[in-house]
């Protein structure tokens, strides 16, 4: 018998619930050029769901599963409202007073419903006479009632739960005897049959079915059987069928049972299902045997010889002997994935892992052309989801093959100096590495190359999506990415074709507002005040308009955060095979700030403009010492040298107030009115 410490519904349950959290803090995004050498030899890890959907085709005959949670609710009819009542009454008494109109298949339906829920014996009797009507009255009622009389039979009573859903009780059900499970079986089936033979299923109750069966074989020791089940089950959509898969798969993978996966090492399903499982490991066991001595390696070399036996019996030519290559390559057990590669059929998968030895090898040549072939075969639409943490890996990756391949030859285009071409290659895995797209673009390319392949691949977006405030639009890589080019322009001077390029209206209508203000020929004090509200739009508005996307100011997060982001010297791991070209390190030299490379450089940006203002202010005047007052207040806690700078001009050429006391905190607004309606300044 197969022993565990929770019953599988327990399992299933508490999995799906978690399933519906969401981790708390900030999502960071991946950045592969932060250890690209790391980044080059790593494969990601699948998706067990992905795979698990894959072992048995399609049933074109049973309905495919989808959340019905969130449908919208219809009115209910008359008899659906009475249903509720009678389901809700409390007793079995009361509900067969209150059901003595409703037509007969719904009133011995609904009957047997609240008797199963009191788990009174007289359930199995409303439901089998619901069974015993002319198959015309039963209607839809007729699978309900063998699904609930299978239920009944295998002692599957519903549990209370708390409000998250988990059960309330841990504690071990009766299972029913050996005749009412194998009933409970046939009932099951002659749902599932009735659904390919094409009855209605509105509930989906033939999938629901599936996994009932694949769980009576379990409590009948017969894992091999019920992964079986699963798979069926799984291949239509249902995310229980998947985490059972899981499940049976962690048990079959415990070297406590190899007597009962031994039967099952031909079976073709059974050897993907255990490679899929090990292809997907980090996702965590859900099966749990009793406590034992075991260490870790005696688990992993137990599973090392598992795959070596996989790999002796399964076919190159079946579906799965692609994942068995990548999981090798992910075990380490690199002459195994070389003797395997030999026959490989060739698909994006294996062209992927070629291009991965070819990098371990040094042959970069091959490991460029292998990846062409990975790009060009992986389906578009497949997605391996969320990695495992991992310490070499920076940022939560969400990996699709496709994405993430193309990303990789975007690393090996820089390190030959083919700076565009990384960019186009970069371009096409957008939002999924949008760091590393950042990267290139802002530190890499010239600006006239940014220039250039923005208007030649990234397009406007609509203006009306953009005037809503909460439009995803608003946060595509193509909005970001002209951004990033309007706030570069802004950099360098050139404002009106900077203005272009700015997609938000907010801070379009922001950047305006700077090239309004900057200070045309005329009288002095105009000239100083529109140089103050010039530094004050950079001061409060700076990440927007001239802000780096990633160091020194990461506007990437608004300037919030820099880890995991922040430049340690282009590659984090110098031991490492570094993949930087002399050509590039050159290119991210030049595009940092040529002064004042800070944290917020845009704060530096905006003293010089009030120090502009200040050159043109009587120097006895409040406005004069209000100005740089307020210019030391912006950099005081980041830049001490120059905070003793901007104070020592204070003292030299101002005059004292009572404020400037604690210089640098707590000033007043310059004061520019008064020069004027005084004529302390010559116009």
């Amino acid at each position: 018998m197969l022993a565990r410490k929770l019953p599988l519904t327990t399992f299933l349950t508490a999995m799906l619930a978690a399933a519906n959290g969401h981790a708390c803090g900030p999502f960071f995004p991946n950045y592969l050029l932060e250890n690209r050498h790391a980044n080059l030899l790593y494969l990601p890890e699948g998706s067990f769901a992905l795979e698990s959907s894959r072992l048995v085709p399609i049933d074109p005959r049973l309905p495919q599963w989808r959340d019905t949670s969130t449908d919208k609710p219809t009115a209910p009819s008359a008899q659906e409202i009475l249903i509720t009542k009678i389901r809700a009454s409390g007793s079995l008494e009361a509900a067969e007073k209150m059901a003595a109109d409703l037509p007969a298949a719904s009133r011995l339906y609904v009957l047997g419903a609240v008797a199963f829920t009191k788990r009174d014996s007289r359930a199995r009797d409303y439901f089998r006479q619901v069974l015993a009507l002319p198959a015309a009255q039963q209607g839809l009622w007729g699978l309900k009632a063998r699904y609930s009389l299978a239920r009944d039979l295998m002692h599957d009573y519903p549990e209370p739960r708390s409000e998250s859903g988990y059960p309330l009780s841990d504690s071990a059900h009766s299972h029913g005897n050996q005749q009412g499970l194998r009933e409970a079986f046939e009932l099951y089936q002659q749902i599932i049959d009735a659904v390919r033979n094409g009855q209605e299923d509105p509930e989906q109750l033939s999938l629901a079915s599936l996994g009932q069966q694949g769980r009576i074989k379990h409590w009948q020791s017969e894992p091999l059987a019920a992964a079986h089940l699963y798979a069926r089950q799984a291949a239509q959509g249902s995310p229980t069928g998947s985490l059972s898969l899981r499940y049976t798969a962690d048990i079959l993978s415990d070297p406590e049972n190899e007597n009962f996966l031994q039967p099952g090492l031909d079976d073709p399903l059974i050897q993907q299902l255990l490679i899929a499982s090990f292809f997907t490991r980090s996702s965590g066991p859900l099966y749990e045997p009793e406590p034992r001595p075991d260490d870790e390696q005696e688990i992993k070399n137990y599973h090392d010889a598992l795959i070596a036996k996989l790999a002796q019996r399964i076919n190159h030519d079946l579906p799965g002997s692609d994942r068995l290559i990548a999981l090798a390559y992910r075990n380490g057990q690199y002459p195994l994935v070389t003797l395997l590669l030999k026959n490989a059929t060739e698909n994006g998968l294996t062209s992927w892992v070629q291009a991965k030895m070819a990098l371990r090898a040094g042959d970069v040549k091959a490991a460029t052309a292998w990846y062409a072939k990975a790009a060009a075969s992986f389906p578009a639409d497949e997605a391996w989801g969320s990695q495992p943490d991992n310490n070499e890996i920076i940022g939560d990756e969400f990996v699709i093959p496709t994405c993430r391949i193309n990303a990789e030859q975007a690393i090996l285009a820089l390190n030959r100096n083919d700076y565009l071409e990384a960019m186009r290659l970069m371009y096409k895995a957008k939002e999924h590495y949008w760091p590393d797209l950042a990267q290139i673009a802002e530190r890499v390319l010239t600006l006239k190359e940014l220039t250039a392949f923005v208007d030649k691949y990234v397009p406007a977006p609509s203006p009306a999506l953009l005037e809503q405030p909460e439009n995803t639009e608003r946060y595509s890589a193509d909005v970001r990415l002209r951004t990033l080019l309007a706030r570069r322009l802004m950099r360098a001077g050139q404002y009106q074709k900077a203005l272009t390029y700015f997609a938000l209206p907010e801070n379009r209508d922001a950047a305006q507002a700077f090239i309004n203000t900057l200070p045309k020929n005329g009288p002095k004090t105009a000239q100083a005040k529109a140089w103050w509200q010039a530094a004050l739009l950079l001061r409060h508005q700076g990440m927007e308009l001239t802000g780096y996307e990633m160091a020194p100011d990461f506007a990437l997060y608004g300037g919030g955060y820099s880890w995991p982001y922040y430049d340690s010297g282009l590659e984090g791991k110098p031991a490492a095979k570094s993949w930087i070209s002399a050509g590039e390190r050159q290119r991210v030299q030049l595009s940092q700030p040529k002064q004042d490379n800070h944290f917020m450089h845009y704060r530096w940006q905006a003293v010089k403009l009030a120090e502009k203002a200040a050159d043109l202010l009587p120097r006895k005047s409040q406005a004069y010492a209000a100005v740089l007052c307020n210019a030391t207040d912006w950099i005081r806690a980041q830049d001490p040298t120059s905070v003793k700078r901007l104070y020592q001009r204070y003292v030299k050429n101002g005059a004292p107030f009572p404020w400037t006391e604690n210089f640098g905190q707590n000033c007043p607004e310059p004061d520019f009115a008064v020069l004027r309606s005084s004529g302390k300044v010559r116009e």
